[in-house]
């Protein structure tokens, strides 16, 4: 498991491994998503408010 880095994934394919991105980055964009909404429109109900909460149960 690591970061998004590149070469990361040719080393996983050469060695016939399962290569696991990290929550904390996956976490990056759903929060990335949450800021490009309106301020006003930011709550519990939104799919990236509950998704960036499912994570943080992990």
């Amino acid at each position: 498991m690591s970061d998004g880095y590149e070469p990361y994934g040719a080393i996983a394919e050469q060695h016939r491994l399962v290569h696991l991105g990290c929550w904390a980055h996956c976490r990056r964009y759903f929060n990335d998503a949450l800021q490009a909404l309106p301020k006003n429109r930011r709550g519990p109900e939104q799919l990236p408010t509950r998704f960036i909460e499912l994570i943080g149960q992990l």
